[in-house]
């Protein structure tokens, strides 16, 4: 058992002191532990992202949204990159503005598959622009 009174890490002759938190005490391998988490997620993150791509570029005609498909799997990659950034020193502003563009992007392919569902004012003037019968029936068929 580990005295977290001691001095001493939770290895042996690991001379670096307990960090404490509150009432959680850690030692120096929860920033590895964090580190490897993110590492991680950056990771299936991306796996996500080329599933998703995968079947647009490979086989375009059996993909119903492809439109959509594509701008989700944008998405995952923007994100991707934003969690990477925590490996890579880049400038301050970069790692927001690919949050942002990942959320527009999610945002876009969202509206992609949501707006066959949607009535727009222009929509709904092409669809009262069409008219037509409303007598009901097939036609001149009378029924007799």
């Amino acid at each position: 058992m580990i005295d977290p009174a001691s001095p001493v890490g939770p290895l042996i002759g690991d001379p670096t002191p307990w960090l404490q938190i509150g009432g959680v005490q850690l030692s120096r391998y929860a920033d590895l532990f964090q580190w490897l988490l993110q590492f991680i997620q950056t990771v299936l993150l991306l796996v996500t992202s080329l599933f998703l791509v995968y079947p647009v570029v490979r086989h375009p005609q059996n993909v119903a949204h492809g439109r959509g498909v594509g701008l989700l799997a944008l998405g995952f990659l923007l994100l991707s990159a934003q969690w990477a950034m925590e490996f890579v020193p880049a400038p301050g502003p970069v790692a927001p503005v690919l949050g942002l563009a990942s959320a527009v992007s999610f945002g876009a392919g969202c509206w992609e598959f949501a707006s066959s569902f949607v009535d727009t004012a222009e929509r709904i003037k092409l669809v009262d622009d069409e008219g037509g019968d409303s007598s009901g029936g097939f036609g001149d068929d009378d029924g007799g």
